[in-house]
C-alpha cells in the first residue's frame, strides 16, 4: 500500500480540499476518480465504471437515470456489450463535464492516462495529482492526458505536468 503523508507540506491536505488523509492504494495502482473538490477515490480492484455505478451519488447520478439510458441505447442497439460500452460512455461523459477526472494507471508499463472534460477545474487538479504522483516517486513515469472537448492527447513525464499545464489546458 502507497499513502501521501508528508502532503500537509506541499499545501495539498489542508481545509481547502475535501481529500482524505487517509488515502491508500493496493498494490500501488493508483488508479482512481477525482472528484471536482478533489476528493481521491482509489479503485482498489474495481473498475471506473463499477465505482461509478457503486457510488452514483457520488456522481450526482441515479439508478433511475442509468435505467433510462440502458432503455435509451437497447431500442438503438440488439447486442448488450455494445449497449453497456454505449451507457459506460455516457457516464463518463457526464461525470467530465461535471468536473470528475479519471486516472487509468497502466501498472505493467507504469504509465498513465488522465482524461476530463471541464477545463476549468481539472488544470488545477490535475496539477496537484502530479504533485501527489511525485512525492510518492511516479514523477518520472508518462502521462497521456486526453480533453474530451478538444479531443486533443498530449504525453509527457508527469513531472511536468505543471510546466506544460498553459499548453495543455489553453488548447
Amino acid at each position: 500500500m502507497s499513502d501521501f503523508s508528508g502532503l500537509e507540506e506541499l499545501g495539498i491536505l489542508d481545509n481547502r480540499y475535501l481529500i482524505e488523509q487517509s488515502v491508500s492504494f493496493d498494490k500501488d495502482d493508483f488508479s482512481c476518480w477525482i472528484s471536482p473538490e478533489f476528493k481521491i477515490s482509489p479503485l482498489r480492484g474495481s473498475t471506473h465504471i463499477s465505482f461509478l455505478l457503486t457510488h452514483l451519488d457520488w456522481f450526482g447520478f441515479t439508478e433511475d437515470h442509468v435505467n433510462e439510458l440502458e432503455d435509451k441505447y437497447s431500442k438503438m442497439e440488439e447486442d448488450s456489450p455494445v449497449v453497456k460500452n454505449k451507457v459506460s460512455d455516457h457516464l463518463f461523459l457526464e461525470a467530465f463535464s461535471k468536473g470528475w477526472i479519471r486516472v487509468r494507471h497502466q501498472v505493467k508499463c507504469n504509465n498513465f492516462s488522465v482524461e476530463f472534460q471541464n477545463v476549468k477545474v481539472a488544470e488545477h487538479n490535475i496539477c496537484l495529482w502530479a504533485e501527489m504522483m511525485m512525492q510518492v516517486g511516479y514523477g518520472s513515469c508518462t502521462a497521456l492526458i486526453k480533453c474530451w472537448g478538444s479531443n486533443q492527447l498530449f504525453e509527457f513525464p508527469i513531472k511536468y505536468i505543471d510546466t506544460y499545464s498553459v499548453q495543455v489546458f489553453n488548447s
